[in-house]
């Protein structure tokens, strides 16, 4: 799939306060008068599931962990993924000063999945969607059963080739997208240390269809998601829980990006077939160990050839299978760009090159603590340490310490995207399916119908006690009304049309 759709999912952590001086309490207990403001705010706007917006984002009260979260519409590159990554900062700064203007309640956010204690209720998830082809989901639950004999017969796995290149990509993809942050193990009786991926100590399984630590083997790499948001029978939706929530804009377009690539790489059979771990039950052991080896060298993975690699050693040769593939394939642009982009921050990782500190998350975010603590005579974890950590975060420019390093004088922060783009994304969607569910949903409100917007179909009716009509949104990359030619839809198109001559023409 060479055009492929991505998005992302941030469950945002913070609390609200309703009077001054008051105790701090979850989001989720003024969720209902930010619905309210965002319904009266947002034109065509539905709250019957949260909240769809007019741009195709949905926002909604997360009840497990009583938080806000907001899930970007579907994107149709790695640049867009940025756009409406950066455009959920704004909404939630909107959220927070509306209900601090309307409401007197204090509201604060941040883009933080830990805080840091090892404990298994204390993080917020940053998940990414990637549509596939649907062998996709056929390696997954062929891996996932093979796996699942593995670990009771106590032997190594031999899973899908496929999907052991892939969780191997996966696994060694932090040192370009990690946040960053400090682990509190001497909460363990351990000692306290600052991580490249902070997320990855809730990792603990490769493949399954649970995604939190309630169940048995706790939250997987790959979580095999039961909503396909599209018809089954035509694309996969892979769901991926293991990565952090970032601010720099190169960490987001890396994460989105080289992830692309893999699937992509693939879907297509142009992968390396070296590639793959010795014993893939070993990968959620890997993925903390290499999240806590700052030199990037003192991790040893075994491959298939017997082999030890590092970290750095294997995203080297998952590059250049890319750079490969793209010359067999005389593709360009934006994949062009990320091979580029992937290649300028492994060569200067392999030197510690100065222009990683204002490039990625994890770097940045290392030399602020260090510079504080030097500063302060602390000990990496003092409160003010771990504050520092928690309010880089902040999606407020005012108070993040993320935008407050990147908008001093001569700081050299790559921006991928203006804030004209930013503004612009709250109102206006991709140019796909997201396109498409807006054009519903203004139709509907025109002719005065009863509606319900999903992200796959949309649903209308006369009012409460008649027959209710759906449509299907069966391609989430196309944004034209053609695509709605199908027999399952063809008795609701013609019950539109005869409300309206002409309402959807096909």
């Amino acid at each position: 799939m060479k055009s492929r759709v991505v998005g992302e999912e941030i469950e945002w952590g913070g609390g609200c306060r309703l009077a001054p001086g008051g105790p701090w309490l979850p989001v989720g207990d003024v969720f209902d008068k930010i619905i309210e403001e965002a319904f009266l705010h947002y034109e065509h706007s539905d709250k019957t599931s949260g909240i769809f917006l007019p741009n195709g984002a949905r926002v909604y009260h997360e009840t497990t962990g009583r938080h806000l979260e907001t899930a970007s519409p579907e994107c149709s590159s790695a640049r867009e993924a940025v756009k409406l990554d950066k455009w959920s900062e704004a909404f939630v700064c909107w959220v927070a000063k509306i209900m601090k203007e309307k409401h007197d309640t204090d509201v604060v956010f941040y883009k933080k999945n830990t805080d840091g204690k090892l404990d298994n209720d204390a993080t917020r998830g940053c998940h990414e969607n990637y549509f596939s082809e649907k062998i996709f989901g056929e390696w997954l639950k062929n891996s996932d059963n093979i796996l699942r004999n593995s670990i009771t017969a106590h032997t190594p796995a031999s899973i899908d080739p496929e999907i052991d290149y892939f969780i191997l990509f996966l696994i060694t993809r932090q040192i370009l997208t990690g946040a960053g942050g400090v682990m509190l193990y001497s909460l363990k009786n351990g000692k306290d240390v600052y991580e490249i991926s902070p997320r990855t100590n809730y990792i603990d399984a490769i493949i399954t269809v649970v995604s939190t630590s309630s169940s048995s083997v706790g939250r997987p790499i790959i979580h095999m998601k039961k909503e396909a948001l599209s018809h089954d029978d035509q694309y996969f939706r892979n769901h991926l829980i293991l990565s952090d929530a970032n601010m720099a804009d190169l960490s987001i377009f890396l994460k989105f990006g080289t992830t692309s690539a893999v699937i992509e790489m693939l879907e297509e059979n142009f992968w390396d077939r070296r590639l793959c771990l010795y014993d893939t039950l070993e990968a959620p052991k890997l993925l903390k160990a290499i999240s806590r080896d700052l030199t990037l060298n003192n991790v040893p993975i075994r491959l298939r050839d017997g082999k030890n690699y590092t970290a750095l050693q294997i995203q080297e040769k998952f590059y250049r299978n890319w750079r490969r593939y793209l010359k067999y394939t005389n593709q360009g642009g934006e994949k062009t760009e990320i091979a580029e982009k992937w290649q300028e921050i492994l060569s200067r990782l392999k030197v510690d090159d100065e222009r990683l500190y204002s490039q990625l998350d994890w770097k940045i975010k290392m030399r602020l603590i260090k510079d504080f603590m030097d500063k302060k005579g602390l000990p990496l974890n003092h409160e003010k340490v771990i504050n520092l950590d928690n309010v880089y975060h902040s999606p407020d420019p005012e108070l993040s310490f993320y935008y407050r390093l990147k908008n001093r004088p001569g700081a050299e922060f790559e921006s991928l995207v203006d804030e004209g783009e930013i503004f612009e994304a709250d109102k206006t969607p991709p140019e796909n399916r997201a396109k498409l569910r807006g054009y519903l949903k203004k139709l509907f409100d025109e002719l005065d119908l009863v509606s319900i917007v999903n992200w796959e179909w949309v649903t209308f009716k006369l009012n409460a006690f008649v027959t209710e009509y759906k449509i299907n949104m069966v391609d989430p990359r196309l944004s034209s009304v053609l695509s709605l030619k199908l027999p399952i839809n063809a008795a609701s198109i013609s019950h539109l049309n005869n409300l309206r001559p002409g309402a959807l023409v096909i």
